[in-house]
């Protein structure tokens, strides 16, 4: 089943214009949580909507690019520290962690809290050190 994604560009002002379609993926019905990031590091913003990595064309349109897995809710850091965005993930094996390329396409994932069939919500934590690593946390 395609579900439709509907954006609707800002006019500057505080308000939108109508939705503008940009573009399908193949979803199970339901609702699902997008996360804004720029994982080809172009200055665009792209998306993680459910299972999809849609790179943003600028126009308010999307191409898609990468499938990473069931996904619940994300998060979008640097976790690995190579300066490119990483997305975190849940699903019900667990929460993983998808290492960016810089380009819009990932490593495989690194899984933690594997056999777990929890509601996550993820949040990103930046520690106030020099390093400024990024950290996750969940809850349930």
């Amino acid at each position: 089943m395609e579900t439709i994604i509907d954006v609707p560009l800002g006019k500057g002002d505080g308000t939108f214009g109508s939705p503008m379609d940009a573009g399908a993926a193949p979803m199970p019905q339901g609702l699902y949580p997008m996360t804004v990031g720029d994982f080809n590091k172009d200055g665009i913003p792209d998306l993680l909507a459910g299972l999809y990595i849609l790179l943003g064309n600028g126009n308010g349109s999307f191409q898609r690019t990468a499938v990473l897995s069931e996904a619940g809710s994300g998060a979008i850091e640097d976790f690995t520290g190579d300066g490119n965005p990483d997305v975190a993930i849940t699903n019900s094996a667990g929460v993983f962690v998808f290492p960016g390329n810089g380009d819009g396409t990932f490593g495989p994932p690194v899984g933690f809290l594997a056999g777990f069939t929890p509601l996550i919500r993820l949040r990103v934590r930046r520690r106030a050190t020099s390093t400024g690593t990024a950290s996750l946390t969940w809850r349930w």
